[in-house]
């Protein structure tokens, strides 16, 4: 009877430590020799995100998250082991910058609710099948966003962790109310706040930080030759400071050096593009960006060309057949050449391919290859995870492979250190601490 009595107190106690996680769903200190690993991956190469590289190592996840990363390899004790002899084990892969909702096949509320139903399920499934564990949602339809990232949430739909600023803000007749959305002001209502009054824009940072946005984006650019109407300064300080009195970042569309540094001071704490109008190293945008912790995205990707058998095709935007010629040629060099200054200047560079159109292992592929002209394999794989998460805020919970944070693992075959495009060959993707892909 004593022992029986012991084994039901020992269940009790078992139990009661799977109610009292604490919020990265490690047990409560005192419990964890309780607990048996529910994941073991061992004899991996393994690329933690901090600079330290395990030839024969292992990880062992229990309850989502991640337990110990050790550099030898572990026996077989777990419900679910995988031997990952000859391939490479790496932090979840992240995309600051995504548009989930194509404005171009949406253009109503029956198109809408047609696409959530009929494609959003296998899209948000080709995201994790490329190694993709989280993304952050730079402008799409809102509230509709909101409702995809709720569901993703409580497990009605996997897909990657979805981070979202809901609508953006830009000027009156700004982009990208008169580039993308001038034949469809359906879209346009849903996915742009237009506005020109400082006091309207702090009501609508409120009305989206009420509906539980992740961050505030702000359109601040006119294009080449500023053939766009530019937001007002006072319109964006405005926003920028709503937002810090919300607790929530601004993130700030720019493409020239010149409006970045303008922003930084009018309140910008994130930039989603890397600029290709002036350089870096002419400014002191570098140190600047550097000692505020300022991050930005790369999005090199968007100005190269995307070529097949048939020549260049388009661009990550999907516009259709375009020519490369020498101003688009001096756009992707600057941009290329600003990436690698922002790196060397200390900035938190981040990885980001600001795609609708193409498919997620086509868009990371794209914007790899781009910046491998000017960045080392480990500085890309630094880019796409550790640097990633920092952007979204997220550094303490993901990015790495260490003890105590989510366990979203991807697992490729080959080195990608020596060669960068085997990131491509997914083998298997874990989702806090959950086999959500796998290709073996």
């Amino acid at each position: 009877m004593r022992c029986i009595l012991a084994l039901v107190c020992l269940a009790s106690v078992c139990n009661a430590g799977f109610g009292q996680e604490t919020r990265s769903g490690i047990p409560e200190p005192g419990l964890e020799l309780l607990y048996l690993p529910d994941l073991v991956i061992s004899n991996a190469r393994i690329i933690d995100g901090t600079g330290r590289v395990f030839e024969q190592g292992s990880i062992v996840v229990r309850g989502g998250t991640i337990a110990s990363v050790s550099a030898n390899p572990v026996g077989a004790e777990a419900p679910v082991y995988i031997d990952a002899a000859g391939m490479t084990v790496l932090p979840g892969f992240i995309d600051t910058h995504r548009h989930l909702l194509p404005s171009q096949f949406i253009n109503s509320d029956a198109a809408l609710g047609r696409w959530l139903e009929d494609r959003l399920p296998a899209e948000l499934q080709n995201y994790l099948a490329a190694g993709i564990t989280t993304i952050m949602s730079t402008g799409d339809y809102f509230p509709a966003i909101l409702e995809v990232r709720r569901r993703i949430e409580a497990g009605e739909l996997q897909g990657p962790r979805l981070l979202s600023v809901g609508s953006n803000f830009s000027a009156p007749s700004g982009h990208p109310s008169v580039s993308v959305f001038a034949n469809n002001p359906w879209g346009r209502m849903l996915h742009t706040n237009a506005l020109a009054d400082p006091e309207a824009a702090r009501a609508k940072v409120r009305e989206l930080v009420d509906a539980g946005v992740d961050a505030i984006k702000v359109i601040y650019d006119g294009g080449q030759n500023d053939v766009w109407p530019r937001l007002d300064d006072a319109v964006l300080a405005a926003i920028a400071d709503e937002a810090r009195a919300h607790d929530l970042p601004t993130m700030v569309h720019v493409h020239g050096v010149a409006e970045l540094l303008t922003a930084v001071e009018l309140g910008a704490r994130r930039f989603v593009h890397t600029p290709y109008r002036g350089s870096i190293t002419d400014t002191q945008a570098g140190r600047l960006l550097r000692d505020e912790s300022i991050p930005i995205a790369t999005t090199a990707g968007i100005r190269a060309p995307i070529i097949d058998a048939a020549g260049i095709i388009g661009n990550t935007a999907g516009a259709g057949r375009v020519s490369f010629d020498p101003i688009r040629q001096a756009y992707l060099a600057q941009t290329l050449a600003n990436v690698r200054q922002l790196w060397d200047a200390g900035v938190i560079v981040a990885f980001g391919t600001d795609t609708a159109s193409l498919r997620p292992a086509a868009a990371i592929a794209h914007e790899i290859r781009t910046l491998s002209e000017v960045l080392s394999e480990e500085e890309i794989i630094t880019a796409l995870t550790r640097n990633a998460a920092q952007f979204l805020g997220l550094g303490d919970d993901i990015g790495t492979l260490e003890p105590d944070k989510f366990a979203d693992i991807v697992i490729v075959d080959g080195d990608p250190l020596t060669d960068i495009s085997v990131l491509a060959n997914v083998a298997v993707v874990i989702q806090r601490g959950k086999v959500v892909v796998d290709n073996r």
